[in-house]
């Protein structure tokens, strides 16, 4: 095999971005495939390229990009190539640039449009009309709109950009957007690095109640009925110790002291049968 090629540093490489354009015949939408770093800071920097994309092109699509180190070294179905050949993980290993990437638009439509906010200073002129509320056909102009979002999205980076679209938006800075991508990339690997089972899946999250969330509906039902059929055996036993008269009936009130056979343990029952009975068996009977 043919030796790698020399690692050049960052600083020497004179690329700041690296996209490798590419048609997409079935995932629908606009998106990017990114690289995987260990360091959050990196994969901050990262991702954040993409989400601002997304901040200037409606038919971009955030939400359908990847970043796993799964899609870098993945093999294809069909002829078994490896993704760690692609150009932005070879760009990446020979030049350890951050931003290497895979623009991928499909060639019809998208799954969804962007509400991107107006930009300012611009006069109306970097602002058109709103986009439609369904993902149109893809046509040659609608490719070159992404295109300029992304040239424009590397200005938003280097925070040079006259028309910026963030100072209106949900984050109103570039610091407040690298916070909330921080927040949103802990989460993701949070829910990823979940201890997994010997079926190799997650693990389930669990209620208030204990009961896994993903159970079914048959086993929340079972649940249900053990609970319930519980609190009835709990109900009998109860009634069968302890006599209690509930009634407004100053005479027929319950004595003071414990009943005879009962003792604290009794009355701690008492006291969760009084939570468990229907509040209107609580009231004073006529």
């Amino acid at each position: 095999p043919a030796p790698p090629p020399e690692a050049i540093a960052p600083r020497d490489s004179g690329l700041a971005y690296y996209v490798d354009l590419h048609g997409h015949a079935s995932k629908r939408g606009c998106f990017m495939y990114g690289n995987s770093f260990a360091d959050e800071n990196d994969q901050v920097e990262n991702m954040l390229f993409p989400k601002l994309i997304s901040l200037n092109s409606p038919h971009f699509d955030f939400s359908g990009c990847n970043f796993s180190e799964k899609n870098m070294y993945a093999r294809d179905r069909r002829d078994g190539q490896s993704k760690e050949g692609s150009g932005r993980v070879a760009v990446y290993k020979a030049l350890g640039i951050i931003h290497s990437y895979t623009l991928e638009c499909n060639y019809n439509t998208g799954r969804s449009v962007n509400s991107i906010p107006v930009a300012c200073h611009d006069n109306g002129r970097a602002s058109p009309p709103p986009a439609p509320a369904v993902p149109a056909k893809y046509t040659v102009e609608l490719f070159e709109q992404v295109g300029r979002a992304v040239a424009v999205a590397a200005l938003d980076m280097a925070e040079c950009n006259p028309w910026p679209r963030i100072v209106l938006s949900e984050h109103s800075s570039l610091g407040n957007l690298r916070a909330w991508m921080l927040k949103h990339v802990r989460s993701t690997r949070g829910a990823a690095g979940a201890p997994r089972g010997r079926g190799g899946t997650g693990t389930p999250a669990r209620s208030s109640t204990g009961i896994p969330s993903s159970a079914s509906d048959d086993a929340l039902a079972r649940a249900r009925s053990f609970s319930e059929g519980s609190s009835r055996r709990e109900s009998r036993r109860i009634r069968a110790s302890v006599s209690l008269t509930l009634s407004g009936d100053p005479a027929r009130s319950p004595p003071t002291g414990p009943a005879p056979g009962t003792g604290k343990r009794g009355w701690t029952a008492l006291r969760r049968l009084l939570r468990c009975l229907p509040s209107r068996c609580a009231e004073p009977q006529p």
